[in-house]
């Protein structure tokens, strides 16, 4: 389901709340607002049985990302309407949400993101997209929600100058999803066709609420090599520094909903996702919120002029050879990165991965 184009909340009147005044109640949720945000809009009638989250979803979205509205676009939920409030807390067992936030200057990599999601063998799957556009939403995804009732897809219009940030935006996935475990894929990386089944049960088998990767590879496509990054790499000062490396990439993180609608993703446009997991590893310690090394290659994290993020260090460079023998190697979307190298393919010969028609 997709809700294009959706500009501003309906009109209602509106009531003065003590949660409207929010500095002081986004701190207490473990969000730290922008510097130079204010509110601009007040709390609707209605929104007293919205959760904290929600209400503060609608407060630093200015009124667009109304909780109410946005919960009927989740996918089915048993007893999501039961009780008060917007049924938000509600979620289906052993489902998979996979989230992604995104803007319309990154459009060319949403055909790569649905081939990912498509490409996972887990059973119960979902993709809940939060895209922001000034001019035209995504074509290919909403063309793609139509079709498809297993993603969840909200194409917001905003000014460039009053784009949300990244971490809004993630909040807003997490209300929007329907699965236990929410898994991050952004939108320019490669994720094998088992590396959601490899995570998530490993967080299963050993009773975790978090896990992310602390070892991955790295394909840099200025230069066309494969890097691996770890420890040995990360040029740290103390534990805390090393803890903002390896606890700080987003692209890797799976962790269960529950525990982050309690502690949501802070307000912030930059490095949004080491406060929101260094947070759940300070509240329910390092046995609940693990690291992973990365040695088969699940994972390529995608190294490129719009990242937002300065070149990963590496540790090595990877033969030929080797990245042959990545997992992600036989995915036609990384074999798409080796092809544009000037060097032309790689491994012409390598068999790829042929998806099955997902059943939407």
């Amino acid at each position: 389901m997709a809700l294009s184009g959706f500009q501003s909340p309906p009109q209602a009147p509106i009531t003065r709340s003590p949660e409207a005044t929010p500095r002081q109640q986004l701190r207490e949720q473990g969000i730290e607002p922008l510097e130079d945000w204010m509110p601009k809009v007040e709390l609707p009638q209605g929104s007293e049985g919205w959760a904290q989250f929600e209400k503060d979803l609608y407060l630093q979205s200015d009124g667009v990302y109304h909780p109410q509205e946005m919960a009927s676009l989740r996918r089915d939920v048993l007893g999501a309407a039961a009780g008060s409030g917007t049924g938000y807390k509600s979620e289906v067992r052993k489902r998979v949400s996979i989230v992604t936030p995104t803007m319309s200057s990154r459009q060319q990599y949403h055909e790569q993101l649905w081939e990912c999601f498509a490409a996972q063998d887990w059973p119960d799957k979902e993709l809940v997209v939060v895209e922001t556009y000034q001019t035209s939403p995504s074509a290919f995804l909403a063309e793609k929600a139509k079709e498809c009732k297993q993603f969840v897809y909200l194409a917001i219009r905003r000014d460039a100058d009053e784009d949300f940030t990244v971490g809004l935006k993630r909040d807003m996935t997490l209300h929007l999803a329907s699965g236990q475990y929410i898994v991050n894929f952004d939108d320019d990386d490669v994720y094998a066709a088992d590396y959601v089944s490899i995570m998530v049960r490993e967080m299963q088998s050993k009773g975790l609420e978090a896990l992310t990767l602390s070892a991955w590879h790295n394909f840099y496509c200025r230069s066309g090599t494969c890097g691996y990054s770890d420890t040995d790499c990360w040029d740290a000062m103390d534990q805390e520094e090393l803890d903002e490396v390896l606890y700080g990439y987003g692209f890797s993180y799976v962790y269960k909903r529950s525990m982050a609608l309690l502690f949501p993703y802070p307000n912030i446009d930059f490095a949004e996702d080491a406060p929101f997991l260094l947070k759940l590893k300070d509240v329910l310690g390092k046995h609940k919120v693990a690291l992973k090394k990365d040695d088969a290659g699940i994972c390529m994290h995608i190294m490129h002029q719009a990242n937002t993020t300065d070149d990963c260090n590496f540790s090595r460079q990877l033969s030929e050879s080797e990245v042959l023998n990545l997992k992600v190697a036989t995915l036609p979307a990384f074999q798409n990165y080796l092809d544009g190298q000037s060097h032309s393919s790689w491994f012409p010969w390598l068999p790829l991965w042929t998806p099955a028609k997902l059943a939407c």
